[in-house]
């Protein structure tokens, strides 16, 4: 297995994902996203590959994509 460090690179590539991440720390987007998965997924305008990956909880795909290991853990709470 590879390294994972989250450099300025990764976090470019990672912002919709981030941003969608953090989104969900607040329980109007968490409802949204239990309710309705896709639209909350195009709301964020994540790309199909992006939504793939969520679709699939595969959290090192995340992370490989740019995603915050943060973002990723406060998600879940």
């Amino acid at each position: 297995m590879t390294p994972y460090v989250f450099d300025l690179e990764r976090s470019a590539r990672g912002l919709r994902l981030n941003r969608f991440l953090n989104g969900l720390t607040r329980p109007a987007q968490r409802t949204l996203f239990r309710d309705d998965p896709e639209r909350a997924m195009a709301e964020a305008l994540l790309d199909e590959a992006e939504k793939q990956i969520i679709r699939a909880l595969d959290c090192r795909a995340l992370m490989d994509r740019g995603a915050s290991f943060f973002c990723l853990e406060n998600s879940r709470a």
